[in-house]
This record gives C-alpha cells, sequence and structure tokens, in this order.
C-alpha cells in the first residue's frame, strides 16, 4: 500500500506542477486511486470509477 500511495503523490506533485506525466502509465495510477479511495469510501470509489472519463482521454490519445 505504501508504495502505492507513493506513486500516487508522485504522480500528482507532477501534474500539479505541471510537469509532464504522458510517459507514465496513466491508467494503471487512475486504478491505484481508485483502489485507495475505495480503501476510505467504497462508495466514493464507484462513484469515482463512473464518473470518470480518463478512459476516454486515454483511448483518443495518438498512438506513438
Amino acid at each position: 500500500m505504501a508504495r502505492r500511495l507513493q506513486q500516487l503523490h508522485f504522480v500528482r506533485n507532477r501534474a500539479a506542477h505541471h510537469e509532464p506525466i504522458h510517459a507514465r502509465d496513466l491508467q494503471r495510477d487512475h486504478d491505484f486511486a481508485l483502489e485507495l479511495l475505495g480503501w476510505v469510501s467504497p462508495h466514493a470509489a464507484l462513484w469515482a470509477a463512473d464518473t470518470t472519463s480518463l478512459r476516454a482521454v486515454l483511448d483518443a490519445r495518438p498512438s506513438p
């Protein structure tokens, strides 16, 4: 758990400081975030999973 929390903290800081995160596995980061949110509030995790648009954004990215 601590490792996943560190990874989320890292990507959050990168994004907050407008540093590049495009090379990361953003789906994995999102899955970790939902998992951790589920530990805090399963109801909130279900809501977040249902309302996120990340999958559509990732699917629309140009392939390398």
